[in-house]
């Protein structure tokens, strides 16, 4: 199924990669703004701030931990609901298609299409139907 190849090629936008980007961004700036007020800190701040960045380092693990646990259910749902949509739409279209035809074969419509230089949509969306029933 050529369908299932082609989900099998999307990378889903939120990774834990990203995820974890996003966290030790943040980390970042705290750790900046920590640096330019340390020396406005009173002597005993500076134990207290290395505490406070083996706490980080742990919420960090914990946190990879977490997403690890998560991301993969949560990309196997994104791509179920992407097929089921994929799916309704390729419905949609086959329901469509009947209608379509008995549009394009109305005067007025082939009047309008032709007057406005659609009619090689039209020759088209017929030579496609055609083919189609020859391939069912």
């Amino acid at each position: 199924m050529e369908l299932s190849k082609a989900f099998k090629k999307i990378k889903p936008l939120i990774t834990k990669n990203y995820i974890m980007s996003l966290f030790d961004d943040c980390v970042k700036k705290l750790k900046e703004i920590i640096k330019h007020i340390y020396s406005y800190l009173p002597s005993g701040a500076s134990k207290k701030i290395d505490d406070l960045y083996k706490k980080l380092d742990k919420v960090r693990a914990e946190l990879n931990e977490a997403i690890a646990k998560l991301i993969k259910p949560v990309q196997d749902c994104m791509m179920l609901l992407l097929s089921v949509v994929v799916k309704l739409m390729a419905k949609a279209i086959d329901d469509a298609i009947p209608y379509i035809a008995e549009l394009l074969n109305k005067p007025l419509v082939k009047k309008w299409l032709t007057s406005n230089k659609w009619h090689l949509i039209i020759i088209f969306f017929k030579r496609a139907m055609r083919a189609a029933k020859h391939t069912d």
